[in-house]
């Protein structure tokens, strides 16, 4: 009796659901996130939790043959900041390896607002055809376990692995940095009349500049904004050689005028005739005539 293989029936008893396997790629494609349950939702409200969502975790079961080699990069963006400062964390791990990836915000979000986090994931030097089903994807948000929204200390991304065959040295993650702190320096109504100096009066026995430093205190404020507002409070440390400003406008003015030789039409005109004159009797003189 000859065996042949038995037709499938048709129908199989088992739910059909949507797809969520991710087709292997060397771009940057998004993740899809999924919002918290109900029942978490209402767990939270049960407990009395603030009901809002400070970090998400990433499931990835790979689909690939045994021999499969590469790495995945998942990244996680904050549509909040600008594009070439959005990156938050990025994970790399091997394509065979199954694994959880946790990450934790540094702020809260509401359930009924749109979810600022984006996550994109790749594929980098694999031997498996781009294209091909290769894992399963499934980005989770999660509740916060805090009871009132507080600010949020930092928490490191986490990572579980669940292939034996992988270990801590096989994967690598990395955190954005705090920003920058800079102290911006606030230019009040008051600061700003300070500029705007009536003519100041000098006493006996003080000198302009440093009159022009009375008022104000250089530990009071900042060094810029004195600056600003009393540039010439340091000159009487100076000597006088340093700032003698030379000779006024008008002396200058005066040195001027009486270095010039003025002449009128008629002197002019003279002085050019006598000077002809003057060159043809020295040059125009007749020989004597020799004697025979």
């Amino acid at each position: 009796m000859s065996s042949q293989l038995a037709n499938a029936p048709n129908s199989f008893n088992y739910i059909e659901s949507n797809r969520d396997e991710y087709r292997l790629t060397h771009d940057l494609t998004e993740i899809v996130l999924q919002f918290p349950s109900t029942a978490e939702q209402w767990g939270a409200t049960v407990r009395r939790r603030c009901m809002k969502i400070d970090h998400c975790v990433i499931e990835y079961r790979q689909q690939v043959p045994i021999n499969a080699s590469g790495s995945v990069i998942v990244e996680i963006h904050d549509t909040r900041m600008n594009d070439n400062e959005s990156l938050q964390t990025t994970y790399t791990f091997p394509i065979r390896c199954n694994i959880d990836l946790h990450y934790f915000s540094a702020s809260f979000f509401s359930l009924k607002d749109p979810i600022p986090w984006k996550l994109y994931y790749r594929v980098s030097d694999t031997n498996v055809n781009q294209g091909t089903h290769f894992a399963k994807f499934k980005g989770k948000l999660k509740m916060s376990t805090a009871k009132h929204s507080v600010d949020v200390v930092f928490r490191s991304p986490t990572v579980k692995i669940l292939s034996k065959q992988f270990t801590g040295k096989d994967i690598d993650f990395s955190h954005v940095e705090y920003g920058k702190v800079e102290r911006k320096l606030i230019k009040s109504a008051s600061s700003s009349r300070s500029a705007l100096h009536s003519a100041i009066e000098l006493r006996p026995g003080e000198s302009w500049a440093t009159r022009s430093s009375v008022g104000v205190d250089i530990n009071e404020t900042e060094s810029d904004i004195a600056h600003n507002t009393h540039p010439y409070r340091e000159l009487h440390r100076l000597s006088t050689s340093v700032l003698d400003p030379g000779d006024s406008a008008s002396l200058v003015a005066a040195a001027r005028s009486e270095s010039n030789i003025t002449l009128s039409r008629a002197q002019l005109q003279e002085l050019v005739n006598s000077t002809v004159d003057l060159c043809i009797n020295r040059n125009c003189t007749p020989q004597q005539a020799k004697p025979l």
